[in-house]
C-alpha cells in the first residue's frame, strides 16, 4: 500500500490502471468485471486516509 509522500508505482503500457483501498467494495465489483471480461489491468491500492503527493497530480480534488 503506499503511504504519503510515496512515488507513484511505474505505469505499464497498456493496462487500464485502477485506484483502490484494499476493502473497497466499489472498486470490487470493478475488479470483479475487469477480470470476468478478461480486461488487463494493474491495480494500485492507496490509502485514503492519507492519501499520496503524487496522487493529487492525478484527481486535484483528492477524490
Amino acid at each position: 500500500m503506499s503511504h504519503y509522500g510515496s512515488v507513484e508505482p511505474p505505469r505499464v503500457e497498456g493496462l487500464l490502471r485502477l485506484y483502490s483501498m484494499t476493502y473497497c467494495p466499489y472498486a470490487e465489483r470493478t475488479r470483479l468485471v475487469l477480470n470476468a471480461k478478461g480486461i488487463p489491468h494493474d491495480i494500485v491500492n492507496i490509502n485514503l486516509a492519507n492519501k499520496p503527493e503524487w496522487y493529487f497530480k492525478i484527481h486535484p480534488e483528492g477524490k
